[in-house]
């Protein structure tokens, strides 16, 4: 279960953030991503989750986070390694990436400190696609 994150969807990715990686995307209120995926599944351990949908192609982003224990980011971390394939253009060790194709959606997985960070998008079709969301949200992290 995800400890508490004071923060909104805005302050993790800002209108300015969003803007410069695409003009065309806006901020759904109160979306809720597929549960069968790991925005999903963040949603189910009461993390923030957050959507964006492109105006014209109705192409959506979700972007999740999640603070979690030692013990559950150690799991998720074994099992993002079993699923998906590091990325080291994420970041830094400690840093960790990981990005998958799953049913014509790339899936982004990040771990950093004590957050696990998820982003799923048919607009992501390689690992650098979601690179400038993905730093605008480990920037914007609460310490």
């Amino acid at each position: 279960m995800s400890q508490p994150i004071d923060a909104s969807c805005g302050d993790l990715v800002s209108a300015d953030d969003i803007y410069n990686y695409n003009p065309n995307f806006t901020l759904v209120e109160d979306a809720a991503p597929n549960p069968d995926t790991k925005p999903g599944q963040i949603a189910g351990m009461n993390g923030l989750t957050c959507q964006w949908v492109h105006n014209t192609s109705k192409d959506t982003v979700d972007i999740a986070v999640a603070k979690l224990s030692d013990d559950e980011l150690t799991a998720l971390k074994n099992l993002a390694i079993t699923e998906s394939t590091p990325v080291p253009t994420y970041g830094a060790p400690p840093i960790e990436g990981y990005f998958t194709v799953i049913d014509s959606q790339g899936e982004a997985q990040i771990f950093t400190g004590s957050y696990w960070i998820a982003a799923r998008s048919t607009t992501f079709f390689e690992p650098g696609d979601v690179e400038e969301l993905a730093e605008a949200v480990m920037q914007n992290l609460p310490a």
